[in-house]
């Protein structure tokens, strides 16, 4: 009983919080309408639009952004205006248009707030005079381009940084997401003349070459690693150890590439972003429409490219001939998330197709090879959920690789992904909604058995002694100590591993969580770990790449561009890309 009165009264407090919150935010600030077909402009409104683009490692999408007027001093009555993005996509951009009034305004900050639950999540980012300022004039469009939010490292700190793309494509935003909205591109408005031109494109170039996060990582057949970055970016390793930047003519996430054995390369991603680059040719843009999001690239042979791409309500599998002059795609395969595939074995087809299903939104696609079959998972959720937090469902289908004929597998795979770390396979399954402990479980694939062995994310803690991790404490369950895997276990051979992992304490009554994280050894294939007392190279730098075999490959991902190489696992560390301090 007191429990829930407990309860009860914590979340009395925590709305009374969110509605002072929003109470006082709302009183400080004017929160405009989005512009919709239904806007009425009044006769002294003009429209003001802008994208905000996401650089950094932080998930939630900036969905209110904040302009001050100049007059803002002259009277109590005037406040800072505040628009509320569309409906976010979670590829790190949001699009923001509405009516305002004119005059001249500054932006004074972007906003990520969302609500989940009991939850509420803020983040401010503040603009600073360098920015600029720019017009607001009756019945014209200010066109303010596109913002890019980057934490900028510094030592052990973030400088979170604002930054302009130096050459707006004016009007592109209003054409592609508000194009009832008619106007005349003669008179469109921008910044006004500003006289850190220069230095908003060096600053620019600085952090497209410096991501500080990575979408994807890709595997090459011949050995070449890549590394999608943020802003069109792609960082590779070669199969020689040598670090090269390429980029591709875009300001969205890169979210997929493939390469086959000839040395052909294809990668896309947000806003249908897709280029295409022969073995020793330049890059080609071959994008598709800006309403698709490209999941998956991969070729089905030398010569053959498929792609898994998706629109809103639609998932469409489709497939390109590399030797054709310009390359054409044929639709082998379409789900519409209110009448399923089109293409399915006929003996499925009464049991999947469904009259009455309600359309849903496809949140994403996965595929997974095993050596069960071939699977595509499709996520899905109702349109009016909130995209930035899934609670949809998660749907597997069996497909034939050559025809893309889908159906119903009698039964589904037994693990969310199976992938290569160093020396062995590891096999994942995340834990669904009905999982008692919530975590994530792993396997280890063993050869000589054809089985998957567990891997523990557990140790056993001496009381007596309060940072030992000891084989010595098995004999008590309450000596168990559970960590979590910062990145996949790397293995050197079958058996021998290396992990970085956190030791996460939290008190009820302070609320404080307390991290440690710790670099472990196993030599039982993960049945057991121990702490080996090795330090990493430096703070927040601890994801494994374990596409690696021959050496442990450290990435800083999510908070610099740097890259660590060890040859004695960890023992001692060599610096092999440096992010720039600029």
């Amino acid at each position: 009983m007191r429990q829930v009165k407990y309860q009860l009264i914590m979340k009395i407090k925590l709305v009374a919080l969110l509605v002072l919150v929003l109470g006082g935010c709302a009183g400080q600030v004017n929160m405009l309408p989005t512009l919709t077909q239904q806007s009425h402009l009044q006769v002294n409104q003009g429209v003001v639009v802008v994208r905000i683009l996401n650089a950094s490692a932080y998930p939630l999408p900036f969905n209110q952004l904040t302009l001050t007027p100049e007059n803002l001093n002259e009277s109590k009555d005037i406040k800072p205006e505040r628009l509320i993005s569309l409906p976010p996509r979670i590829d790190g951009t949001t699009v923001f248009s509405a009516p305002i009034n004119a005059g001249r305004y500054a932006l004074n900050s972007i906003r990520a707030f969302h609500i989940r639950g009991e939850y509420m999540y803020s983040r401010w980012v503040s603009s600073d005079a360098k920015f600029g300022t720019f017009d607001i004039k009756p019945g014209q469009v200010t066109d303010l381009g596109t913002i890019i939010f980057y934490p900028k490292p510094q030592d052990e700190e973030y400088i979170e940084t604002l930054v302009k793309l130096p050459e707006p494509q004016i009007g592109e935003v209003l054409d592609k997401y508000f194009q009832f909205y008619k106007y005349d591109k003669n008179t469109i408005l921008t910044w006004n003349t500003d006289e850190h031109i220069e230095e908003h494109q060096a600053l620019f170039a600085s952090v497209a070459q410096n991501p500080i996060t990575y979408s994807a990582r890709y595997l090459a057949p011949d050995n070449t690693l890549y590394f999608l970055g943020k802003l069109g970016v792609i960082i590779k390793r070669t199969a020689q150890g040598d670090w090269e930047l390429d980029a591709v003519d875009t300001i969205f996430d890169l979210k997929t590439i493939a390469q086959n054995k000839k040395g052909d390369l294809i990668v896309g991603g947000s806003e249908g972003q897709l280029f295409w680059k022969a073995a020793g040719s330049d890059w080609q843009d071959i994008s598709l429409e800006h309403d698709f999001q490209i999941d998956k690239l991969y070729f089905s042979n030398e010569d053959s490219i498929d792609m898994i791409a998706r629109l809103e309500t639609e998932l469409i599998v489709l497939r390109a001939d590399t030797n054709q002059q310009s390359m054409t795609w044929q639709e082998l395969n379409k789900f519409s998330s209110d009448s399923r595939w089109y293409n399915m074995r006929p003996s499925d087809k009464n049991i999947t197709n469904d009259s009455h299903r309600k359309a849903k939104r496809i949140s994403g696609a996965d595929l997974l090879q095993t050596a069960e079959g071939n699977f595509i998972i499709v996520r899905t959720q109702f349109i009016q959920e909130d995209p930035v937090f899934f609670n949809g469902d998660v749907e597997t289908f069996g497909y034939e690789a050559d025809t893309w004929e889908v159906f119903m597998p009698e039964k589904k795979p037994v693990f969310s992904a199976i992938v290569n770390s160093g020396a062995i396979k590891i096999g994942i399954k995340k834990s669904g909604f009905w999982s008692w402990s919530g975590r994530t479980t792993y396997r280890r694939y063993v050869n000589s058995s054809d089985s998957w062995e567990e891997i523990v994310t557990f140790v056993y803690k001496c009381k007596e002694v309060d940072v030992s991790y000891s084989e010595h404490c098995k004999s008590s369950e309450n000596n168990k100590v559970y960590f979590n895997f910062l990145s996949l276990p790397w293995f050197q051979n079958d058996i021998e591993g290396i992990a970085v992992v956190s030791f996460s304490d939290y008190s009820f009554w302070s609320g404080k969580s307390t991290y440690e994280t710790r670099i472990l050894s196993t030599g039982d294939g993960g049945q057991s770990w121990t702490d080996t007392g090795k330090s990493l190279p430096m703070k927040f730098c601890s994801s494994i790449v374990p596409e690696v075999k021959e050496l442990l490959l450290l990435s800083c991902d999510g908070a610099t561009s740097d890259f660590y190489e060890s040859l004695n696992n960890g023992t001692d560390w060599i610096h092999v890309r440096q992010h720039e301090n600029f």
